[in-house]
């Protein structure tokens, strides 16, 4: 359908479906969470839980003994606090399925998720180094490991709240 007068570079073509699948999962789990708070007003969403949920996840998940969660734990909500500091202050782009949107404002959509995937990155990376520290590359790779598994099974669980609800 489209014809494009550059040849095709496969590894420009796997970095842009990774870049794809974690805007997925970035939108993802944030529609999810956001689903699955009490919707009665005067309710917050219980981001204590959340917090405490992931990181027990990722902690079990890791294998880490006493010793290394006592080092990790601190820096691992160090990291989520600056990652969720970035996505509060993030603009919201609305653009409705339903609608259509002049080509300046999908542009502008597009580039700030991007960058927003960038800062997120950005704070990973930071992190990263900070772990390599005070962990072993293998624990250091669990972590990353740990991460996906949990960004999947909280999106599997929210589908099947979804589901329950249609019923």
């Amino acid at each position: 359908l489209l014809k494009t007068s550059k040849p095709h570079n496969l590894k420009t073509s796997n970095n842009m479906k990774r870049l794809f699948l974690t805007i997925i999962l970035v939108i993802g789990c944030s529609l999810t969470f956001a689903q699955e708070q009490p919707k009665h007003k005067g309710h917050r969403p219980n981001f204590e839980k959340f917090l405490k949920d992931r990181v027990s996840f990722v902690t079990r998940a890791m294998e880490l003994d006493a010793a290394d969660s006592v080092k990790f734990v601190p820096l691992y909500l160090e990291m989520l606090k600056e990652k969720g500091e970035l996505m509060f202050k993030r603009p919201r782009q609305r653009i409705r399925p339903d609608q259509e949107y002049p080509d300046s404002v999908y542009t502008k959509a597009a580039e700030g998720e991007i960058e927003f995937n960038f800062e997120d990155a950005k704070i990973e990376k930071k992190y990263l180094q900070k772990f390599q520290e005070i962990l072993t590359p293998k624990q250091v790779f669990s972590w990353i490991q740990a991460e996906k598994k949990f960004i999947g099974s909280f999106m599997q669980k929210g589908r099947g709240h979804r589901q329950e609800a249609q019923k």
